[in-house]
């Protein structure tokens, strides 16, 4: 096998594995999302007590465009890792300006558990 040809090879083998680490890291980003979404979603069910703080049109309708926007008309690659990230930075910002009351709640009952 020609120099070359190895080179090709080489780089056709680390385009590859770039890939796959692109599409691991974009998985990973799209599951933490996805728990963002379904914590949120068993908190208005009130799997986490203080129901009543949270406002629950307003945050349900948070997580359904977010919700939209994760698994609706995206393209073959899905969304970038990147955008990923920033999505759930922003939703999870969100929630907790939405929600504050019930947020200070969790956070205290949490630190008394601690």
């Amino acid at each position: 096998m020609s120099t070359e040809a190895r080179e090709v090879l080489r780089s056709s083998f680390l385009s590859v594995e770039d890939e796959q680490i692109r599409q691991r890291e974009a998985e990973a980003a799209t599951n933490a999302l996805d728990s963002l979404l379904s914590e949120t979603r068993a908190a208005l069910d009130g799997n986490l007590g203080h129901v009543a703080l949270l406002k629950d049109a307003e945050t349900r309708l948070i997580l359904d465009e977010t919700e939209e926007w994760l698994y609706g008309n995206v393209g073959v690659g899905g969304h970038g890792q990147e955008a990923l990230h920033e999505r759930t930075c922003r939703v999870r910002e969100q929630l907790r300006q939405l929600n504050k009351a019930f947020y200070e709640k969790l956070d205290a009952d949490q630190e008394a558990a601690a």
